[in-house]
């Protein structure tokens, strides 16, 4: 009797809406092939030990990234909600479509295909735009009703979510305000692929995932990657 293996999802090319909802759709036991840049010293952990995790001695290699501890301890905590057998792994990152270049000397690009259970996808873009939100709660340990203007807590998915980025007081004054319960639920949207639906959606189709571990196994081609000119 011939072995039935699971689907096999792949993306060479920018992801269309109709990808992003198929990808959804999809059973969890789907393999999944995504992308991950990876410096050299990662790699040959990898082919030695055979596993690779995220490692906080590179992950925030200076206080210009610090944004990057809130961000990153906000994700696993949704990864711990979201994955099955998570045990707090600092996570990989990856991208769905390749990337043509890197913004890192000496990258090398893996392509990796794991079981779709195995991953934490999500739009890209609001991940990027809380960056400074994140950066502002590491700072601050605590949040605050009334920000600085340039940051925005809350992730708005289409132009009407916009208009809670600005609060007009009772005698017309703008000015900021968030809600905390209400800023930390729009966040968790950008895990529901089928907000791609929505009118004046604003995320646009780039998809990121993030991945506990990858074994040696999981990593079917590696090449360079070339640096982006300046």
């Amino acid at each position: 009797m011939a072995t039935k293996y699971p689907p096999r999802l792949g993306y060479q090319k920018k992801m269309t809406a109709e990808d992003i909802l198929g990808l959804h759709a999809a059973s969890d036991d789907t393999s999944v092939v995504v992308w991950s840049m990876q410096q050299p010293g990662a790699i040959d952990r990898l082919m030695q030990e055979g596993k690779l995790s995220g490692d906080p001695r590179f992950a925030f290699v200076d206080e210009t990234h610090n944004w990057k501890r809130f961000g990153y301890v906000w994700m696993q905590e949704q990864m711990a909600r979201r994955i099955t057998g998570y045990k707090q792994e600092l996570p990989i990152w990856a991208l769905l479509v390749p990337p043509s270049f890197s913004d890192r000397e000496n990258d090398t690009l893996l392509r990796i295909e794991i079981p779709k259970s195995r991953m934490l996808i999500s739009f890209y873009l609001p991940w990027t735009e809380l960056e400074p939100a994140f950066a502002y709660l590491w700072n601050m340990q605590e949040w605050r009703d009334h920000w600085v203007t340039i940051i925005h807590p809350y992730a708005a998915v289409d132009a009407t979510d916009l208009q809670k980025n600005v609060f007009v007081g009772p005698h017309g004054q703008r000015r900021t305000e968030w809600n905390e319960v209400e800023c930390r639920a729009s966040w968790e949207r950008m895990f529901d692929l089928t907000l791609i639906n929505r009118e004046d959606f604003r995320w646009g189709l780039t998809l990121q995932t993030m991945i506990p571990y990858v074994l040696s196994d999981d990593v079917k081609d590696m090449r360079p990657l070339s640096k982006r000119a300046n």
